[in-house]
């Protein structure tokens, strides 16, 4: 079995902005990325509905440097992630939970009409 798959999700949309690249003293560099999700929905008996939402990603190393030098705001991309939960203490004592998207690969698509996919609920 083939665990790498196991905490993965493929997402697709649009870069929002320009990628952030952040160089450190280690030479490690990191990427944000600000990518545009678009889901449809359309329910029974009513009008067809698009709702963006946003969603940050985060590259590290040699796919931070590749991914901020191959793309740029508007690039339509497919990502895949990696889901990290982290989990720490603040100052006062809180502790506090946080979900990173951790990009660990990525295609620039050309830009086509997106086919939309129905949005159901369970």
């Amino acid at each position: 079995m083939n665990h790498s798959i196991k905490n993965s999700i493929q997402v697709t949309g649009i870069l929002g902005k320009d990628v952030i690249l952040t160089s450190f003293g280690n030479g490690n560099k990191k990427a944000i990325l600000l990518l545009a999700i678009n889901e449809y929905n359309n329910e029974s008996n009513e009008e067809e509905s698009t709702k963006t939402v946003w969603q940050k990603i985060i590259a590290w190393g040699r796919m931070a440097e590749d991914i901020a030098v191959t793309t740029k705001k508007g690039s339509l991309l497919k990502i895949s992630v990696k889901v990290n939960h982290i989990k720490h203490t603040n100052a006062a004592g809180v502790i506090k939970h946080k979900t990173e998207l951790v990009m660990t690969d990525y295609i620039k698509l050309t830009k086509r009409p997106v086919s939309k996919v129905e949005i159901s609920t369970f």
